[in-house]
């Protein structure tokens, strides 16, 4: 079985923020191992100036924690945060870094203090570069907003990000006593600039064109849990259930039209598409894989469900939901951030493999419309088309928003939108070139449908073939006998249609077809029609005779479904006849 690694990780900070101490989450390999996935969530609260209020600490209290005075090591930097000097207004670190990294570290971006409020204040004397290898010694000074008390200095928090939002984030809480000092006068207001927002003038539909086949997701939702875990080396257990409000809402969120599908059309200028089906799993989740300083539900945990409603080429992605706290007391599995996204491979049937846990405060409210989902899943879509494809991506490609000059909050909703349709988009430039996912990426196909060697099945949920199909895949033969059953469980059973195409190559000669349709059936070759008989609630099997010339011809089999059984089917061979009949068929 392969063992799949993460990557990458991104952005928990304000999660880690709510503990008392110092937060280390720190990915298990370097950002350049592939394939596989990276991640963690962008999180919800913004990092600019925000009045709304940090969650309690308990929220996480699964998170591990360190205090002022260690050294924390993680992904080959280190820092020592040693002395904490209370000024009148400037509050100033003294910490050593080292790099053991093969990466060069950015002071002026690395060291950022944030105030109660969210206020991000930079270091006046953070300039400056750490060579791979190198370390240093530094005090650095941060000039707080406005008057301030010892109290509210205990509320500060200093992260150390030395490779941005890809690499490990430390969070030190200031929770040393500090020196008093009398009152400072109170100073007058800064004038605190707006973010700058990247260009955006030209309107989603200037990207619309032709949407790539739909990505087919399998929602696993995992509502209970009764897990053996071990944290702060003793040994625990948790058992707990989803709240009914919660689990309904994830549901409904996946459902036609609704958030989380409706996002991915519209956040890529409708060039993308996504068709959900949800599976609630009554199993609760057992014997969950550690994971660097948690636990998370990993293609192995989830096999079963895997094997029995994903084998391979049914679906492109999987996203598995579930509960990783008990809602009633508090307790939480320790857990590696809200959500992990993986490339396509083995471990997981060849689909992308994401997981989010219920974050309880924030989802499955989401202000932010999806962007917990929408980034994991994301993580593998990347992986797809650049490293199976070969498509062209910017520096850190979904986690490079701030090295692109995006910021988070840029219309002070606490969002990542802006950077996010953009990338999906592919309006990311780098080095006056068009990358991330541009419209051809989308346009190329799916995992399942980027290289189709049978028949393009296209299937709708509707009778008439119209508007986007909800299933795209590669169907080695039209010979379906589904009675009452969808062709698809993201298909209904009744009052669907559906279209197959392909191009093949005959001898010239006379060919008799043989068509097997209920309820109704058309068939084409090079878009000539040779049969049809739109008939409703029938069920029949009729033949027609079509001489063709030699070389390629394309054969096209349409089929709509009333109600009841459902069936299609489509076969020839050669016959003898002493005269020409029908439909001459030309090959040109």
């Amino acid at each position: 079985m392969q063992t799949i690694q993460p990557i990458k990780f991104f952005g928990l900070f304000w999660a880690m923020l709510v503990i008392a101490g110092i937060v280390l989450v720190v990915p298990a390999c370097s950002a350049s191992t592939q394939p596989g996935p990276v991640s963690i969530t962008p999180s919800p609260q913004p990092e600019a100036a925000n009045t709304d209020p940090v969650p309690l600490a308990d929220e996480f209290s699964g998170l591990p924690f360190h205090l002022i005075g260690e050294t924390v090591e993680a992904g080959g930097y280190a820092i020592t945060l040693d002395k904490i000097v209370l000024d009148v207004d400037k509050i100033r670190f003294s910490a050593t870094l080292m790099n053991h990294s093969l990466d060069t570290v950015d002071l002026s971006s690395a060291l950022i203090l944030y105030a109660p409020d969210g206020l991000r204040i930079v270091a006046e004397n953070a300039e400056g570069l750490l060579d791979p290898g190198g370390s240093l010694h530094r005090e650095f000074s941060y000039i707080l907003p406005a008057r301030f008390s010892q109290d509210q200095v205990l509320g500060y928090r200093l992260l150390y990000t030395p490779f941005g939002w890809s690499g490990p984030v430390i969070v030190y809480m200031l929770v040393e006593s500090l020196p008093q000092v009398p009152p400072p006068p109170t100073p007058p207001e800064r004038d605190i600039p707006k973010p700058v927002i990247p260009a955006d003038n030209v309107t989603p539909q200037a990207y619309n064109g032709i949407t790539g086949d739909p990505w087919k997701m399998l929602v696993l939702l995992y509502p209970n849990i009764d897990t053996d875990y071990i944290e702060n080396a003793l040994p625990k257990h948790l058992t707990a259930s989803m709240p009914a409000a919660d689990m309904a809402a994830m549901q409904a969120d996946f459902a036609n039209n609704q958030p989380h599908r409706k996002v991915v059309y519209d956040y890529s200028g409708n060039t993308a598409e996504l068709e959900a089906h949800v599976v609630v799993v009554d199993r609760p989740l057992t014997d969950l894989e550690p994971i660097s300083t948690g636990y998370w539900p990993s293609p192995n945990v989830t096999r079963p469900e895997l094997d029995l409603y994903a084998p391979a080429g049914k679906y492109d992605s999987v996203l598995v939901l579930w509960q990783a706290s008990d809602p009633n007391t508090g307790q939480s599995l320790p857990i590696y951030g809200w959500g992990l996204g993986y490339w396509p491979g083995d471990a997981a049937n060849g689909m992308t493999y994401a997981t989010v846990f219920n974050i309880g405060w924030y989802w499955p409210v989401d202000a932010c419309r999806g962007e917990v989902f929408l980034h994991e899943w994301l993580h593998g879509v990347t992986g797809f088309y650049k490293d199976h494809l070969g498509f062209p991506f910017n520096v850190q490609d979904l986690h490079g928003a701030e090295e692109a000059g995006y910021q988070e909050d840029y219309n002070q909703d606490g969002c990542w939108d802006l950077w996010l349709r953009d990338y999906m988009r592919g309006l990311v430039y780098e080095g006056g070139q068009r990358k991330a996912l541009v419209p051809e990426t989308w346009q190329s196909g799916s995992i399942t449908t980027h290289e189709i060697q049978g028949w393009r099945g296209e299937y709708y949920n509707n009778t008439s073939l119209t508007g986007l199909p909800v299933v795209v895949r590669d169907d080695a033969e039209i010979n379906f006998a589904w009675q009452d059953d969808a062709p698809h469980p993201l298909l209904p059973s009744d009052q669907f249609s559906a279209r197959w195409t392909r191009s093949l190559n005959f001898s010239s000669g006379y060919y008799r077809f043989d068509v097997t349709y209920d309820d109704g059936a058309r068939l084409y070759v090079d878009n000539v029609l040779v049969f049809e008989n739109w008939c409703e609630n029938c069920w029949l099997t009729n033949s027609v005779i079509v001489e063709m010339s030699s070389g390629m011809h394309t054969v096209k089999m349409e089929m709509w479904e009333n109600s009841g059984w459902a069936s299609a089917g489509l076969s020839w061979q050669t016959i003898s006849l002493p005269y020409k009949i029908f439909f001459p068929i030309v090959h040109r």
